[in-house]
């Protein structure tokens, strides 16, 4: 659920979707590499983990993150 609202967001945004780029999907517009999909796939990646490990109740009691993963950390 996570990883489709981020998909939701950047398709709106920036009129293709991240998730054919993160998966490979062929006729994917863009490349991993880009840090223009690079980034918002790490972030949607790191949110959609945090809400997984959340539903199997894991809760750290510290979170860090570098860069971009400051703000999935948040």
């Amino acid at each position: 659920a996570v990883l489709d609202r981020c998909e939701e967001v950047l398709r709106k945004d920036r009129g293709a979707s991240l998730l054919d780029v993160m998966f490979g999907r062929p006729g994917a517009k863009g490349d991993l590499d880009d840090p223009q999909r690079k980034q918002p796939a790490i972030y949607a990646l790191e949110c959609a983990l945090t809400e997984l490990w959340s539903s199997l109740g894991i809760q750290p009691s510290v979170v860090l993150g570098h860069s971009l993963g400051e703000i999935a950390a948040a």
